[in-house]
């Protein structure tokens, strides 16, 4: 019945997607992630028929961008906080006091990560939000989180649990918010949302939350899912690839 209500009405309908563990493999070095084998083809295809088609990630939406070339799919980074429009950068008005925030922030991290000696452990600075990746050394993980749950706050900033990673990210923002502005400003009625990790179960709660039963969640089970992902998912599927098959069902 979903799909077909999908493809009824494909201006009123849309598709909302992780990328990490979604659409890609995990990676031990994330800097060496690619979409597999299909995401691009099937993401253009469908940004050609249906109202909404967005890539919603923790990662840089430029990086993004470059990694999935796909017309008429809406890049959008650091959990909602950027947008890569017409080859530049869109970001909210509270921006620069976010910038300040995430420096400070990578900084802090860095000299902990050298004062304690946490070898494996990466800072990744994104400008507006800061990820402290541990899967080299899970070993570290659990100080890592501390760490961050104690620091964040104080600044305004919350620290979430990803895959083998915290984020830390302006308060306010996160995937379910995003979503639900996405959801607003297009006007779909009919939304398939797909996600693996703990800030997409946020988002598929949010997808129903807002459209009941004309949305459908996806998630991507794993070694590493999160709890909650199962109950939030209508669908679980294997791996990227069973995603990709499932998306091209539209």
């Amino acid at each position: 019945m979903f799909s077909k209500s999908v493809k009824e009405n494909p201006a009123a309908s849309g598709f909302v997607l992780d990328f990490d563990g979604t659409l890609s493999e995990i990676v031990l070095d994330a800097a060496e992630v690619s979409p597999v084998t299909g995401a691009s083809e099937v993401l253009t295809e469908l940004a050609g028929k249906y109202g909404l088609v967005a890539l919603v990630s923790g990662r840089r939406a430029e990086f993004l961008a470059g990694l999935v070339d796909a017309e008429g799919v809406r890049y959008i980074g650091v959990y909602g906080a950027e947008e890569f429009v017409g080859g530049r950068l869109v970001h909210p008005p509270e921006a620069d006091r976010w910038r300040g925030t995430a420096s400070r922030l990578a900084r802090d991290a860095e000299a902990l990560i050298t004062t304690e000696g946490l070898t494996g452990c990466e800072v990744e600075y994104k400008e507006l939000a800061v990820s402290l990746h541990f899967r080299a050394a899970p070993e570290y993980g659990g100080l890592l989180v501390d760490w961050a749950k104690t620091v964040a706050p104080r600044r305004n900033f919350e620290a979430n649990l990803g895959r083998m990673v915290v984020e830390l990210r302006p308060v306010g923002v996160s995937k379910a918010e995003t979503l639900r502005r996405l959801v607003a400003q297009s006007g779909v009625r009919y939304l398939l949302a797909a996600g693996d990790d703990h800030a997409d179960v946020e988002a598929l709660l949010a997808a129903k939350d807002i459209l009941g039963q004309s949305a459908i969640t996806v998630g991507v089970a794993s070694s590493e899912e999160p709890s909650g992902l199962r109950e939030a998912s209508d669908l679980v599927v294997s791996s990227p690839a069973e995603v990709v098959a499932v998306l091209g069902e539209f």
